[in-house]
């Protein structure tokens, strides 16, 4: 039957492939078409609008660049792998990080977390207030720990050099302990109660009384003499 190029048919139904039929306007369409039949076919539109929460087997290729989906607040986004710089990414987990994050070419930022493991070789610049306040380094067998300062007894200290050490050392508030050198060097005029027998060589003299006291390598039973001689007039 042949209606002609400028003829309507109009009828309750059509039944058929419809796969000549061009021109359809959107107007004319019912609101519900079912393709869910089709095992093959590609449905073309300029746009299409709705979720497309069923929508499988998407292709990066036909995405476009842009998709925005801030307003989900559930869900997940799987990829074998992302691109970019990640700035705006919370809360990442741990457990989901690679093993090795290169972040040598940050000019700027903090890095922060709960604890770090490693030797720490390379850190440099590190802030006292942000040290903890035990520091193990007993375990270094060579190395250097420089300081403006120390505090504390240094009671454990070993192997002191002297061309290190400050030139005025005060022990006057030791009340007990021993000051031990190879020699002593000044007038020791302010020492007390030294033990002859200890003393190997020596000449106490006080020119105001007239008394000489010599002491040379007294050994034991022998008598320590002492001279009273006259002053000079």
């Amino acid at each position: 039957m042949d209606l002609g190029a400028a003829s309507t048919l109009t009828a309750t139904e059509f039944v058929g492939g419809g796969s000549q039929v061009t021109n359809l306007s959107n107007t004319s369409l019912p609101d519900d078409i079912d393709l869910s039949a089709r095992a093959t076919g590609t449905i073309k539109a300029k746009s299409f609008e709705g979720s497309g929460a069923s929508l499988t087997d998407l292709n990066n290729t036909s995405l476009p660049d842009d998709i925005d989906l801030s307003a989900r607040a559930t869900g997940t986004i799987k990829a074998k792998s992302f691109e970019g710089n990640g700035a705006s990414l919370t809360d990442l987990n741990n457990a989901s990080l690679p093993d090795d994050i290169d972040l040598s070419s940050r000019a700027t930022g903090t890095i922060k977390a709960k604890s770090f493991e490693g030797s720490g070789a390379s850190l440099t610049d590190l802030n006292n207030t942000s040290l903890p306040d035990d520091i193990d380094l007993s375990a270094r067998a060579t190395g250097t720990i420089k300081a403006k300062s120390f505090e504390g007894n240094g009671a454990s200290l070993t192997d002191l050099n002297n061309t290190s050490l400050p030139d005025d050392i005060d022990l006057s508030s030791r009340a007990t302990g021993t000051v031990k050198a190879k020699s002593f060097d000044g007038d020791g005029a302010n020492i007390t109660n030294l033990d002859a027998r200890h003393l190997f060589k020596a000449i106490l003299a006080d020119n105001d009384a007239g008394l000489q006291v010599a002491i040379d390598g007294l050994a034991d039973g022998e008598m320590l003499a002492v001279y009273q001689s006259t002053p000079a007039p």
